[in-house]
């Protein structure tokens, strides 16, 4: 099995598990299966964290990040299914806060998940992904960053 392949696995299973807030398979569980040594694997996941594609959640596992999420959807290692969710989400999150925000007022995060038909804890994982991207900000009422509202690649 490639590097590249161990690679895109990672970030299959950690998009999934991060869009599906749910546990993922261990990666030494993985190894396990793949047949892969350790010193290995270890060097790819080593690498794939100072890429910045993902970060230490505790002592033995890994997240995705923004950019882990972004290099996911772009070399389509995940589901198409939950890709499309997921860019119609986005989407939908950009034209609310379009339409319902200025400079001087945020939307709260309340209303948000309300007005986008998302699930508060998914909305979080969305707006997480979105701030690393620099497109919003904020804590309890989320605004448009002037590079959110000018860009039109949120998706």
């Amino acid at each position: 099995m490639s590097r590249l392949t161990i690679k895109q696995e990672v970030l299959q299973k950690l998009y999934e598990a991060w869009f599906h807030q749910r546990g993922h398979e261990s990666f030494e569980a993985m190894c396990e299966k793949k047949g892969l040594d350790d010193i290995t694997f270890c060097d790819i996941i080593t690498m794939m964290a100072r890429e910045g594609l993902i970060r230490p959640r505790t002592l033995d596992s890994y997240e995705i990040t923004p950019y882990g999420v972004r290099d996911a959807e772009e070399s389509k290692v995940v589901d198409e299914e939950l890709l499309q969710e997921n860019k119609s989400a986005r989407r939908t999150i950009r034209n609310i806060l379009l339409r319902e925000s200025n400079p001087l007022a945020a939307i709260p995060v309340e209303r948000l998940a309300d007005k986008a038909g998302l699930q508060s804890t998914l909305l979080g994982r969305h707006l997480q992904v979105l701030e690393g991207w620099g497109y919003v900000h904020g804590n309890g009422a989320i605004k448009l960053t002037p590079q959110g509202a000018r860009s039109m690649d949120w998706d």
